[in-house]
């Protein structure tokens, strides 16, 4: 026998994870794949290999022609490890079924000191009357786990965090505990504490106190600095803490500011005396659903993310602020995120007219949502059209699709019907509406190989569109163009077209409605050469369609009630955004407000008498046709998005329509307020 064959080996003396470990080596022989199934980080698992090789002093994974090979010893340990591991596991699962009552073990709890604050007093009582020979071990963390969290809860029976979408762990659930926003605190003599109102450039100035912000430069990983990102803040940061409630020490008698949880800031505010103010732009979560905890599935009939925004080429995010002169935000939810990574970028133009728009590059725009969906974990299925939906008793309970892959099944106890033509609905056999007469939607374009310097005015453009339509064979007599200011591109929104519901109709309008692309791209090469000579066609979008076929719901907006602003009980999105109905091919109605005006859509407009877990957003809520063509605009549409996923998380498995009102204001607030 060889020396290491009859070494003596104690149990005692050994870390039993390193035979998880090595099995995974042996079977993917691989560091990354082993990794990746063991849901822990490649240094983990390269760390744990070297260890492995020092107890067998042998390589186990060797090299070869740049692909890694069992050493002989390895082969005979794969055989062996796959038994061991095997039984190990049977002999853990025929143990006696857990009971806190009679349990003598020790528990250990991961969390930091804010979640402490919250959680401890419930969890010392059900400890207390549930399991009261049990041991109770809380650990606070004291630096950012970001991706070591994997790693992290292995060596304990629970952790308490912020939502992860990165994190994903084999045999590791989660369940979502409470809900909290972040909230500014600052001293009650901070110039801010005095101010009518603040904006983000006043917060970017101001000195921060930053907890679990490693000195590793910036962005970090810390929570608050997440927050304060997707503020597009880039905090100058004068104290860096490893706990919660070490911030009030550093604020208290200066002018440094800090985000936290509102959860601790009442507390923190009284004993201190510090101010609690609100954020001038919401940091609750964004991509609602999945940051609440859910376990989400996204269809979308285009092969493609980012909806009619990215693919149709809408050119401009509109309804998001209000009226001149002030512009003030009206809707929050993803958009600071999003605004702060295009700005970074320079993908993305914010211009001032009666109101305020922002013109954005819609790859840079479709990367974006790719990459936070995929960050988040959420599960996608492109390309598929609703074939059949399940409904028990008001309840939809399953959603089937037809792929070019194959049938797909999804269910769910919640679902949001954001397809823009109520087609989940419908299919569902719920009451919809369509229009009584033809809503045009838009094929657009955009341009490359513009000068800019050359381009028309607004009213020139249209003007010459007018006197010249009938001569270039254009069905629609004035035309918009979204230059992207130094990128000599535009979109161009100069066409009509039909937007049917039947398959073969809407293959023909689509290629009709290119053929009316072409004739304008021809105008404007003609009629404005000094901005035009050269332009081509760098992209078409997908038809635009703009109001379809929606769900006949609880209430029907009306236009009455947009021009009044009625400030309805259960609104969840608000927007100043005109009345803008494309209900005649030669133009559209164009009915602005006044610089204060706001209207809102109500939940009940959003809710089916007939469904019990059905919320719907966007183009599918009801109004008549003239109210709906002023908040089916990304502003609100976006609103109505976040407003069905937390009215969905705050109603699992009850009847939408008994929310709890309050608890849904409280969430939804940042875009009904203010």
């Amino acid at each position: 026998m060889s020396p290491r064959q009859s070494r003596p080996t104690h149990l005692a003396n050994l870390d039993l994870n390193l035979l998880v470990t090595l099995r995974a080596l042996l079977r993917e022989r691989n560091v990354t794949r082993a990794a990746r199934n063991l849901g822990v980080t490649q240094p983990a698992v390269s760390a744990a290999l070297s260890r492995l090789r020092r107890h067998f002093g042998d390589e186990l994974l060797a090299r070869v022609h740049g692909a890694y090979v069992l050493t002989p010893l390895a082969a005979q340990l794969a055989g062996q490890v796959e038994t061991v591991c095997a039984a190990a596991e049977r002999l853990f699962a025929t143990g006696r079924a857990f009971d806190p009552a009679t349990t003598e073990r020790e528990f250990t709890l991961l969390m930091a000191d804010y979640p402490a604050t919250v959680l401890d007093p419930p969890l010392s009582r059900l400890f207390d009357h549930e399991a009261p020979h049990a041991a109770l071990h809380l650990q606070l963390i004291r630096e950012t786990l970001g991706s070591g969290a994997g790693d992290a809860i292995r060596l304990v029976d629970a952790m308490v965090s912020p939502p992860l979408g990165h994190f994903r762990t084999p045999g590791v659930e989660s369940v979502p505990l409470f809900h909290d926003r972040w909230v500014c605190v600052a001293s009650a003599g901070n110039p801010l504490c005095e101010a009518e109102s603040f904006g983000i450039e006043d917060l970017a100035r101001l000195p921060w106190v930053v907890p679990y912000h490693r000195d590793e430069g910036y962005p970090s990983a810390a929570p608050a600095t997440r927050q304060l990102t997707a503020l597009g803040i880039r905090p100058r940061i004068a104290v860096r803490v490893e706990s919660y409630r070490a911030v009030p020490d550093f604020i208290t008698g200066t002018r440094r500011v800090a985000l936290v949880p509102e959860r601790l800031a009442a507390p923190i505010a009284s004993a201190h005396g510090l101010r609690t103010l609100t954020c001038p732009v919401p940091l609750d979560p964004a991509i609602q659903a999945r940051r609440l905890g859910r376990d989400v599935v996204l269809v979308d009939a285009l092969p493609v993310l980012g909806g009619q925004c990215v693919n149709s080429m809408i050119g401009l995010f509109c309804g998001i602020y209000g009226n001149a002169p002030d512009y003030r935000q009206l809707t929050y939810g993803i958009f600071g995120e999003l605004f702060a990574a295009l700005e970074k970028t320079d993908d993305l133009h914010y211009n001032r007219t009666h109101t305020r728009t922002v013109t954005y590059d819609e790859v840079a725009l479709g990367r974006w949502f790719e990459n936070i969906v995929d960050e988040l974990g959420i599960r996608v299925v492109l390309g598929a059209s609703v074939s059949g939906v399940g409904v028990e008793g008001g309840v939809i309970e399953r959603v089937d699709f037809a792929t070019r892959f194959g049938p797909v099944s999804v269910t769910a106890r919640g679902v949001v019907d954001a397809t823009g033509d109520a087609a989940l609905a419908w299919e569902a056999g719920l009451p919809c509406q369509v229009p009584d007469r033809t809503v045009w939607g838009s094929q657009q374009i955009r341009l490359e190989g513009l000068d800019e310097s050359g381009k028309p005015e607004p009213a020139e453009l249209v003007a010459r569109v007018d006197e010249k339509a009938a001569q270039y064979g254009l069905v629609r007599r004035d035309g918009l163009a979204f230059f992207f200011p130094g990128r000599d591109t535009a979109v161009m929104n100069m066409t009509h077209v039909e937007a049917p519901l039947g398959a073969v109709e809407a293959a023909d309008a689509q290629l009709r409605g290119r053929a009316q692309a072409d004739r304008v791209v021809e105008f404007l090469r003609r009629e404005f050469p000094a901005a035009f000579r050269n332009a081509r066609v760098r992209a078409y979008g997908f038809p635009g369609r703009r109001q379809t076929r929606w769900l006949a719901a609880a209430h029907r907006l009306t236009l009455d009630e947009v021009r009044g602003e009625t400030r309805f009980e259960d609104a969840v999105a608000r927007t100043a955004w005109p009345v803008e109905l494309h209900d005649r091919v030669e133009g559209y109605v164009w009915e602005t407000f006044g610089p204060d005006h706001v209207h809102y859509v109500p939940l009940r407009s959003m809710l089916s008498p007939r469904a019990r877990n059905l919320v719907a957003a966007g183009r599918c809520v009801d109004g008549d046709a003239a109210a709906l063509s002023s908040v089916r605009v990304m502003g609100p549409c976006s609103a109505m998005g976040l407003a069905a996923a937390h009215a969905l998380d705050l109603t699992l498995g009850e009847d939408v329509h008994q929310i709890d009102l309050t608890a849904l204001r409280d969430r939804v607030r940042e875009n009904v307020e203010g």
